[in-house]
């Protein structure tokens, strides 16, 4: 039976560390898809460590099974939990004789896959979270066990060794699980903070240098328009000398959202520092370009910008905006003209909007 438990280990951590590949990217299961993926993977699991599983007599086996619906639940909760047991019961019919003992245990993994699942959306500390469930489905295969066998001499021993090895398996497993989840979690945070802009959660300079030199010799290669806008607060020193540095950061979290409101889903909004940002627009028409720009002037123009205890403010911004008219331009000499557009916005008068 060491023999057995060995095997399942060796499984259950293969499959955290492909897991954790797999969701390396975005390892929060917020969205309904990486969840439904969990499901998935941990439902292959199951079935897996159900094919390796140890034989009690001719009609019951005895397995880790549980180990992936409890991993499924742990880190995506009911969804990918009852996917994860769904998989699981229907392999246990599919590729086992069917009997009364695979007909039970398929509405029991069913039931297991939905309790757990719910135990595993509680707000409690993790740990206890984890072992909650690893009892909780180990009693309950161990009392369709008692159903299938009885209770005697050799049922004790085979509770003994099983309720020891779920315990050990949901031990190691969880501290492997946590570790690598816990790596993906600082990696993501990590590699967010280096392409975002703490204040306003718009892309940050480094991540508008990537894109727009990935972006424009792309566009000049294939003859398409690549446009850059050039946004600046006008007189933004005098809200921070007047109101205050918090509320000028209200302020310049408030603009970015508008900016990224009144773009479309495809255009890349930046804060390049300070009180300037930037937008990269892309396929686009000359009159969608004055129409996009003169939507963020107006919106911004005719924004009150409320701060609890103050008077309302208002705020408006100048704006640059220069393209790839000859395909051939370089990174410099883009963002050159669009420097040079917003510098003569601002020259002319402020809150308007001016093309190289």
């Amino acid at each position: 039976m060491f023999r057995d438990l060995f095997i399942h280990l060796c499984i259950v951590i293969s499959f955290l560390f492909v897991g954790g590949i797999v969701f390396k990217r975005n390892p929060y299961f917020t969205s309904l898809q990486n969840r439904l993926v969990l499901g998935v993977l941990a439902g292959f699991l199951g079935s897996l460590l159900m094919s390796f599983s140890f034989s009690l007599n001719d009609t019951t086996i005895m397995d880790l099974r549980h180990i992936a619906i409890v991993i499924a639940a742990y880190f995506g909760g009911v969804v990918p939990s009852v996917i994860a047991a769904a998989i699981i019961a229907v392999s246990r019919v599919l590729f086992f004789p069917i009997s009364t003992a695979s007909l039970l245990t398929f509405f029991v993994t069913l039931l297991i896959g939905l309790v757990i699942g719910i135990v595993g959306q509680q707000k409690i500390r993790d740990i206890n979270r984890w072992f909650f469930m690893i009892i909780i489905s180990t009693l309950l295969y161990a009392l369709n066990l008692y159903v299938l066998i009885g209770s005697n001499h050799d049922f004790l021993n085979l509770m003994f060794y099983y309720w020891g090895f779920s315990l050990i398996a949901g031990f190691i497993s969880f501290y492997l699980a946590d570790y690598i989840a816990q790596s993906n979690y600082m990696f993501y945070d990590y590699k967010n903070q280096a392409s975002t802009d703490y204040l306003t959660g718009l892309h940050n300079t480094r991540q508008f240098d990537e894109s727009i030199n990935t972006l424009l010799p792309k566009a000049n290669k294939e003859q398409l328009p690549l446009v850059l806008f050039y946004i600046d607060i006008d007189y933004f020193k005098k809200v921070n000398d007047t109101y205050g540095h918090q509320t000028g950061d209200f302020v310049l979290k408030e603009v970015g959202n508008i900016i990224n409101d009144m773009t479309r889903s495809q255009d890349l909004v930046f804060r390049n520092g300070g009180e300037e940002f930037s937008v990269l627009v892309s396929d686009t028409s000359v009159d969608q370009i004055y129409e996009i720009a003169e939507r963020i002037r107006t919106k911004i123009e005719s924004h009150s910008f409320v701060v609890s205890n103050q008077s309302p403010i208002s705020v408006t911004v100048s704006i640059g905006i220069a393209s790839n008219n000859s395909y051939s331009e370089t990174t410099l000499e883009l963002i050159e003209k669009a420097d040079d557009a917003l510098y003569k916005a601002k020259r002319t008068g402020r809150n308007r909007i001016c093309v190289a």
